[in-house]
């Protein structure tokens, strides 16, 4: 088995999505999906509020398999 990928912070993360802050300028933002993002409630969360902060819209795409309160 092989581990691919790395483990990135939420300021990690939102300095690569503000490096395409241009073309959000027409209503375009991120999604958070792939997996399920509510496996990670409180990074997504952080990740969301981090976003709208600076700007940019946010979308979640989940499956709904969360606990209630993450709702």
């Amino acid at each position: 088995m092989e581990h691919i990928g790395k483990s990135m912070s939420v300021e990690d993360v939102l300095k690569t999505v503000l490096r395409d802050k241009l073309f959000y300028a027409n209503g375009g933002g991120v999604t958070l999906t792939g997996g399920e993002p509510m496996a990670q409630f409180p990074f997504a969360l952080a990740l969301a509020k981090a976003a709208k902060e600076a700007g940019i819209s946010v979308v979640l795409e989940t499956s709904g398999y969360a606990q209630t309160e993450c709702f």
